[in-house]
């Protein structure tokens, strides 16, 4: 008699243990260049593509021929810190056209 509510107190905290990790996912991530004067939020979940006015503002580009390798750039940045579990990053552009991240960390105040 005691074995069936054994195995359905498993299995309840079981499906609670699932919920509680869920929730923990990350929602967005804030993304800023080293320059600072822009930010885009993107989802972690299903993110939309930013414009390509907002990776020409958030990466100071101004070639607007190096937007679209930019914005799959970004994204992938963004898909790092969502995995992670970064809220905010600094985005980096190398000399050679490759970019970088790093987790942004909230100043002491």
């Amino acid at each position: 008699m005691r074995t069936p509510h054994v195995v359905a107190l498993s299995l309840v905290v079981f499906g609670v243990g699932i919920a509680a990790a869920q929730d923990m996912s990350l929602k967005t991530v804030e993304v800023t260049a080293e320059e600072g004067k822009h930010a885009l939020t993107m989802a972690c979940v299903n993110p939309e593509e930013p414009s390509l006015q907002d990776v020409q503002d958030v990466l100071n580009v101004s070639d607007p021929a190096q937007a679209p390798g930019l914005r799959t750039k970004l994204m992938g940045a963004a898909a790092e810190a969502c995995a992670a579990k970064e809220p905010k990053i600094m985005v980096m552009r190398s000399a050679s056209g490759g970019l970088t991240w790093k987790p942004m960390k909230d100043k002491a105040m």
